[in-house]
């Protein structure tokens, strides 16, 4: 730019803009104390009509997510505030309590003001729980300030902010980056099928190979009692799918929401089509040069 009466030229600076994305949804363990969350579910499924069993899935787990954020939001926002209370009225009515240790009403009370601080006590660690391991996965190890900041710079330095394509036009924005990249990749990988040649049996019968008993065994289709099997044996705290639901959900609505479940995998399996859904994939194709600046 022009520097005018200054001895300095000025420098005008575009940055592509970053949207804030969408904060996505996700399940907390704490929602199944709640009396009304098997309530909350069996509505889902018996207003969701049956298309098939994984789209029907999809629509009950999508329907479900405004009820649960609505339960989350009257019960549960102030769940730190609710455990401070709890525990305030269980030691004021203990205190009493020392001093009239025969009074038949105060020890319901304490009873009752005892449990209830233990169900919020429970949600609330629950909740922190959760917190932390997503705290941990988004800020990583803190006690390297300078790590951080590396892969901080690396990854704006190995950031595409302008490409030509094959007409030698220079575009802008990581979307239309983004585009250039895909219409380059799709362009050398093709986009029909060849023909491959078959297998060569006698090649496989050099190695280790299962008998005709194995193979049934691997054929044979799942049953409901495998499915449950393998999806109890995934901890809660493991991170959830990109629906937002993780094991612990299913685990405390399995009576109402399993059959389903069941149904949905084994339609995946017979028809091998899965819904993205449940299945969504991010590709990344890196450039082998630190700044292209054509695809």
């Amino acid at each position: 730019m022009t520097q005018g009466l200054s001895d300095h030229t000025p420098l005008s600076l575009s940055f592509p803009p970053l949207p804030k994305p969408k904060p996505r949804f996700l399940f907390c363990d704490m929602w199944v104390k709640d009396k009304g969350f098997k309530g909350i579910v069996q509505q889902s499924i018996a207003q969701t009509p049956l298309i098939s069993p994984m789209k029907t899935l999809q629509k009950v787990l999508c329907n479900l997510r405004s009820p649960l954020k609505q339960l989350n939001r009257h019960k549960f926002a102030d769940i730190y505030t609710q455990q401070t209370i709890a525990r305030e009225e269980l030691s004021l009515i203990q205190t009493m309590l020392l001093q009239d240790p025969l009074n038949t009403e105060l020890q319901e009370k304490e009873i009752r003001s005892r449990e209830n601080y233990v169900r919020i006590n429970n949600s609330a660690i629950t909740l922190m729980k959760q917190q932390c391991k997503a705290k941990w996965i988004g800020f990583g190890d803190e006690c390297s300030r300078l790590f951080m900041a590396k892969v901080k710079q690396r990854k704006a330095r190995a950031s595409i902010y302008f490409i030509k394509d094959h007409e030698d036009h220079t575009l802008k924005g990581f979307e239309a980056v983004s585009r250039v990249l895909t219409d380059y990749y799709t362009d050398l990988l093709g986009n029909s099928n060849h023909h491959r040649a078959g297998i060569d049996t006698n090649i496989i019968e050099m190695g280790p190979s299962l008998d005709i008993e194995q193979q049934i065994s691997l054929c044979k289709p799942f049953e409901d009692a495998d499915i449950k099997k393998v999806l109890f044996s995934i901890p809660n705290h493991k991170s959830p799918g990109p629906d937002g639901y993780n094991s612990g959900f299913f685990k405390a609505c399995w009576d109402e929401i399993g059959g389903l479940v069941c149904s949905a995998v084994k339609e995946f399996f017979s028809e091998g089509f899965l819904l993205s859904f449940f299945g969504h994939t991010n590709l990344i194709l890196p450039p082998k040069t630190a700044n292209p600046h054509k695809a």
